[in-house]
């Protein structure tokens, strides 16, 4: 995590310095540490005394889970920018994730809507096209750009190369 946040290349300082202050505090309240563990103590005149029972607090609980929701919806939000299209997700999900964006955050997000019906089709010819799956291994053992073929032809190539020019001629000759 140090080398991490240590790290600017990619995103400013500013940034770094939010995420690493959000970081310690967040480490403060979710490890066992003194000041996570305070409120299970009332202080007497002469020392903390641990109380028996825990008191929920719709506040604080309300928060946590909106801090929760709030972090899931920008964990999904990071899915999505890792895939080569939006459109290559299931409209379903992404209509779902922005209903829940705009809930938790209060706003209009405008540059979320989206045509879903035409979302729907274009998924739906995309996904038309894919292979299925349970080819997979098939293709992986049979393509001649396969990983796994590639990997077998830089195998002989390799081995053909460590042996004498008079056997690679032979070698050759027979194989080709």
């Amino acid at each position: 995590m140090r080398q991490w946040l240590a790290d600017t290349r990619f995103v400013s300082e500013e940034m770094v310095e939010l995420y690493r202050n959000y970081y310690k505090e967040a480490s403060a309240w979710t490890h066992p540490t003194a000041t996570s563990c305070m409120s299970q103590f009332t202080q007497t005149d002469t020392a903390p005394v641990l109380k028996r029972g825990t008191a929920f607090d719709a506040e604080r609980s309300r928060l946590m889970t909106a801090e929760i929701a709030a972090t899931a919806v920008f964990v999904c939000f990071a899915l999505r920018n890792c895939v080569v299209d939006e459109q290559a997700i299931d409209p379903d999900w992404r209509r779902d994730l922005y209903e829940l964006a705009r809930e938790q955050s209060s706003e209009a997000m405008p540059h979320l809507d989206r045509d879903w019906t035409t979302e729907q089709e274009t998924y739906d010819a995309v996904m038309s096209k894919l292979q299925d799956p349970r080819d997979l291994q098939e293709v992986l053992n049979n393509h001649p750009r396969s990983w796994r073929n590639l990997k077998k032809t830089a195998g002989q190539a390799t081995a053909t190369s460590r042996r004498p020019a008079r056997i690679r001629r032979c070698w050759r000759r027979e194989h080709a």
